[in-house]
Order: structure tokens, then sequence, then C-alpha cells
């Protein structure tokens, strides 16, 4: 190398590529999911995510700040279930659990249903999540996320190694927020 400079770009944008891909082929098949398994069923067209609200929040006391270009982190006490397409559950909290809501830690899914939908920064507005003011206590909803959204193209594997969820799974997931701070 001429200099220490490292262009990733092309790298990137195959990356990019094969992602857009993955959402165009996925996309005809969760419409039909969603419009066949949810009541009401809604789509955010920016995340490629259908979703449904289930039981709206019983207190919208919580706000959600911006600090250093991003949201700071909130601990939410849930319950959620996690299902396969064939209506297989891979996961579910028998019990409520506590999290830090962010995308350093959860599938990219569970933040983008947590945040409020639009945010404006600097005067330019940001796409961030499903729900007007983000999701708050009370707020039950069921939603179904592409599989880049989830585990993407690495398949899932339990404990004795046996196949949890297949590469390339969108996956469904129903939440329940029992509260936020």
């Amino acid at each position: 190398m001429k200099n220490d400079i490292v262009d990733n770009s092309k790298d990137r944008e195959k990356e990019q590529a094969r992602i857009d891909s993955t959402f165009d082929a996925q996309e005809e098949m969760l419409e039909t999911y969603a419009k066949t398994h949810f009541t009401n069923p809604k789509f955010n067209e920016k995340s490629g995510i259908w979703y449904e609200i289930l039981a709206e929040p019983t207190d919208i006391s919580y706000q959600y700040v911006i600090s250093n270009g991003g949201f700071v982190t909130p601990t939410v006490e849930l319950m959620y279930t996690g299902k396969l397409m064939n209506g297989t559950i891979f996961d579910a909290s028998p019990e409520k659990v506590t999290w830090k809501i962010n995308y350093g830690n959860l599938i990219p899914a569970f933040p983008y249903s947590f945040f409020p939908e639009t945010v404006v920064m600097g005067g330019e507005t940001y796409y961030t999540g499903l729900v007007k003011d983000g999701l708050k206590k009370g707020h039950k909803i069921r939603f179904i996320a592409p599989s880049p959204l989830c585990y993407d193209n690495v398949p899932q594997y339990d404990k004795d190694k046996n196949l949890k969820i297949p590469k390339d799974s969108p996956l469904d997931f129903t939440i329940e927020v029992f509260s936020i701070k």
C-alpha cells in the first residue's frame, strides 16, 4: 500500500446491495404474513416492518431524550415472545425482564420498535421508529421484521447447538411494556 488509508467503500456497497436485495425478496412475504396474521396491520416503509398496536399506553409521561446525536438509552421492564413465520416460538420471557434499549446489545428491530417514529435534529428529520411518540408504559405491540433487522444471514443455535433460527429469517415479536425510565 502506498499510504495508510484503507478504502472499504466497495465492500460497504456490496454489503448494502445484499441487504437491499434481502429486503426486496422478503417484502411481499412479510406483507402477506401481516395481512393474514395481524388484525390491524400497519407498514413502516422506512424499515420494512409490519406492526400493529395491541394495547395503547397507560402512562405517556416518559419522554425520549436525545444527547450527543442519539437517544439516551431507556431502561424498560417488558415481556416478549419471538416466533418464526411458521409459528414456532424460539424465545419468550416467562416473566418480566429489564433491558436497556439500544442498538448495541439487541437486534435492530427491537430499538426501532421502541423509539419515536421521527426525530428532528439540526433541522433534519430522521426516521427512527414505528410509533409517533415511541413505546410507553402499557403499550403492547406486535411486529414482523425483515431478517436484516433481526439476525440477518447468521443462523442462531440453542445451548445444545440445535438450530433455533435459520439464517435470513424474518421474525414475529410481541412486546408488552410494563415500565420505561
